[in-house]
């Protein structure tokens, strides 16, 4: 059996008093030695590795990069833990033969080939912490000790050379999740053992002569001649000793200890020994020598606040700059930019994680990123360093005064959610196209924030780049202050200020009243959302007919998945925008009580971001489960896939409880196709009992789930008797739907048409440009 030990530098001693123990009872077995600060420099120092076989991190089977993240991600202790599963793979892949891992505070005073030899080839071999029960006696270590650290000591793990399943699983978790946290229950590896004896083939140990420990000397008797229980003692391991304080078996001594030195004479002779051979390995050399992945290529300190807001970026899926290089300008960067891109002062990753961590910050600046920011800022600029020990880098410049660059130019800045997957999104592209069909100006500058996909690919200009005298944002009231702090300044001052705004209840929310104080004037595409802002406000409200332009082309029926000789109806919704407002459960089950499965027609759920509202989502498939003419469609698709599935649509349903627009209805109608929906709300901008199937409802209160909308407010809750017998009309009348779509797709070309947009737009802004009258002095 070949064996390894993980070390840093400083810990040199430790390995060659653990290899040269373990070599003594397993001659010519291989031993080799991980350092893994050993890019810091092992030169000068042979004495600290003689008769050492060394092997460095470029050497394991590990990408590098990886390597370098969790190099600063961990600290020394976590590091050591973390490339546990790469020590032994190196060894199994290299020798082919069964492998052992020995924490480097090991000492082996027997043959362990017996007791460690894995039961098959892809077998793993764990050693208990205790196999008898702590007395209840409140000293330490105990049981709560032992359900922190877990069952199996990871200081001592073997494996077969076929035990590849487990080296694959145990280094899946920790690339990241190899921390330190206690009161997460997380200690570091050992905690990922737990369950391998129930998902790989496992040997527990149970000789009591192997990792003898403080954790496990209540069942086992220490005597001397390195006996223990009248057997051999065959490792011992010496964790929370330090050399430097030689009478304390743990140097994390608690007020009630379970075993001291002064009364196990066994004990403190065994400890003696081993400090009599940590010294003769120069151990007071070694722990002079400073652990090398401390510090960025600047010399910049890396710390604790660093370190995890690097993971938390890692485990969220993004990607921050490589760490450790030459150039650390990248990281330093990344670490001093916040989380959402903003032009404006906003507080760093690294600020959020001190406000994070101190419960004063949290209390006095409860809003960081919003109406505390400045706040907050100005704290970490004159206290943070003393007070937080912010290293110096990371301290926020002085904000600079915000100045424009040359005079603005007529045309418009249109702002909103223009690469996100949205129907906000959506609606802003529309307002493009008007702008482009009458030659206006126009830079787009994007709002972030939205947790949606963002893969739609549009050219953007910077807010503090954006030249027009005109700003147009396509951001909802709600969200228009929120929006204002993260683009800065440049986007609103000194311009005449736009907010295009849905919204879907006759009342508005507070933080919608903040968003009407900071717009001058407010366009909307229907006539409902019309009514509600002219009722909270006497600024100029305008309807500006949206642009709904049909798709010519997209994926077929085959590639989307859907039969070619079945009647579709099409309902499409995003959770988040909400599930009780969309109403897709209204849907359902009007189609099933208007047709059986074998009726002909199938109806398709085509929804978003359900993975981020799972109990509306576990709701919905709970239903629709129980009907094999309904068909979930749950992910985003291409723009290609979604053009396909309108053109695969052969009515459109929308029992919404209430819409600012409603896009789905309008592009179907734009197609020629049939639309039912609730006769109630924006939608009625473009619909009528002529163009279209509108379902009859009674007014309901919106109640306390539906966030944001008012508890109190109220919306449509349609007829699904009615929206059952529209289905049934839209399947066996062919000549009402032809004429109906008919007159709504005409009605959709005249009235939303990029060219109607683009001549209301020019005649309003020339309206805004002209100068107005002085009144006349009194």
């Amino acid at each position: 059996m070949n064996a390894c030990t993980i070390v840093s530098r400083r810990q040199l001693p430790f390995a060659r008093v653990l290899a040269r123990s373990f070599q003594q009872q397993h001659p010519g077995a291989s031993f080799v030695t991980v350092v893994v600060d050993a890019a810091a420099g092992l030169d000068g120092h042979d004495a600290l590795i003689a008769d050492l076989t060394i092997v460095r991190p470029e050497d394991l089977p590990i990408d590098v990069g990886q390597f370098l993240d969790m190099a600063f991600i961990y600290h020394e202790a976590e590091l050591i833990r973390a490339l546990k599963p790469y020590a032994l793979r190196h060894l199994v892949e290299t020798l082919g033969t069964p492998a052992v891992f020995l924490a480097p505070e090991v000492a082996v005073y027997a043959p362990l080939d017996a007791a460690l030899t894995p039961s098959q080839p892809d077998a793993v071999v764990l050693v208990p912490h205790a196999t008898t029960p702590y007395p209840d006696d409140g000293r330490s270590p105990g049981v709560y000790d032992l359900l922190g650290r877990g069952t199996f000591d990871s200081g001592l793990v073997a494996v077969g050379p076929d035990a590849r399943a487990f080296l694959d699983y145990w280094s899946a978790h920790l690339y990241l999740d190899c921390v330190f946290e206690p009161q997460n229950l997380a200690w570091a590896d050992q905690r990922w053992l737990d369950p391998v004896p129930v998902t790989f083939p496992t040997t527990i140990v149970h000789d009591v002569g192997v990792q003898v420990a403080d954790w496990n000397l209540h069942e086992r008797a220490l005597q001397r001649g390195r006996r223990v229980n009248g057997g051999p003692l065959r490792s011992f391991h010496f964790r929370g000793y330090d050399p430097g304080q030689p009478h304390l078996l743990d140097v994390t001594i608690g007020a009630r200890p379970r075993h001291l030195l002064s009364e196990n004479d066994a004990l403190a002779l065994l400890c003696a020994e081993y400090h009599e051979r940590l010294v003769d390995a120069r151990w007071a050399n070694a722990a002079a020598l400073p652990y090398g992945w401390t510090a960025l290529g600047d010399g910049t300190p890396v710390d604790e606040r660093m370190r995890r807001v690097f993971r938390m970026a890692l485990k969220s899926g993004h990607r921050p700059p490589i760490p450790f290089g030459e150039d650390s300008s990248a990281l330093l960067d990344w670490l001093r930019s916040p989380e959402v891109p903003s032009t404006a002062p906003r507080p760093s990753r690294y600020l959020m994680q001190v406000w994070f961590e101190r419960a004063d910050l949290r209390v006095v600046f409860p809003d960081p990123g919003g109406v505390h920011s400045d706040a907050f800022l100005d704290w970490a600029r004159v206290h943070g360093e003393h007070e937080a020990s912010i290293p110096a880098v990371l301290v926020p410049e002085a904000a600079s005064e915000f100045a424009r660059a040359a005079p603005d130019e007529e045309g418009v800045n249109l702002a909103g959610y223009l690469r996100a997957v949205l129907g906000l999104g959506e609606a802003a592209r529309a307002i493009k196209l008007g702008l482009d069909a009458a030659s206006i100006p126009c830079a787009l500058v994007a709002a972030s924030g939205t947790q949606n996909e963002e893969s739609i690919d549009v050219t953007l200009t910077a807010p503090n780049d954006a030249p027009y005298d005109v700003t147009l944002a396509c951001v909802t009231a709600d969200q228009f202050a929120v929006f204002s702090r993260e683009v800065g300044p440049a986007l609103f001052r000194d311009r005449y200020v736009i907010g295009f705004w849905f919204w879907e209840s006759p009342q508005i929310t507070d933080a919608m009243r903040t968003g009407l104080d900071m717009v001058d004037e407010i366009w909307v595409a229907s006539e409902f959302c019309r009514d509600v802002f002219r009722a909270y406000t006497d600024k100029p409200v305008r309807l500006v007919p949206l642009p709904v332009i049909a798709p010519s082309s997209g994926a077929s029926r085959a590639e989307l998945g859907l039969p070619e000789d079945r009647f579709l109806f099409v309902n499409s919704f995003d959770y988040l925008s909400t599930f009780e407002r969309k109403n897709p459960m209204g849907v359902l089950r009007a189609f099933v009580d208007a047709f059986g499965p074998d009726d002909g027609p199938m109806l398709v759920l085509k929804s978003i971001n359900g993975d981020k509202r799972m109990a509306y989502r576990e709701q919905l498939r709970l239903e629709a489960r129980r009907h094999p003419h309904v068909l979930l469609l749950e992910s985003y698709v291409s723009e290609h896939e979604q053009n396909g599935l309108m053109l695969a649509t052969d009515c459109f349903v929308s029992l919404h409880r209430s819409e600012g627009f409603g896009l789905g209805p309008a592009y179907c109608m734009a197609l020629g196709k049939p639309a039912i929906a609730t006769g109630w709300s924006g939608n009625l901008t473009f619909m009528n009992e002529a163009n279209s199937w509108l379902v009859p409802y009674d007014m309901t209160t919106v109640g306390p789930d539906a966030l944001p909308y008012p508890a109190g407010a109220e919306w449509a809750d349609p007829d699904l008797t009615a929206a059952a017998a529209a289905m049934r009309q839209v399947v066996a009348d062919p000549d009402e739907v032809a004429r109906r779509s008919a007159l709504a797709r005409r009605d959709m070309a005249t009235m939303h048409s990029p060219e109607r947009c683009g001549q209301m737009i020019t005649a309003r802004l020339a309206e805004i440009r002209t100068p107005r009258p002085t009144p006349p002095l009194p």
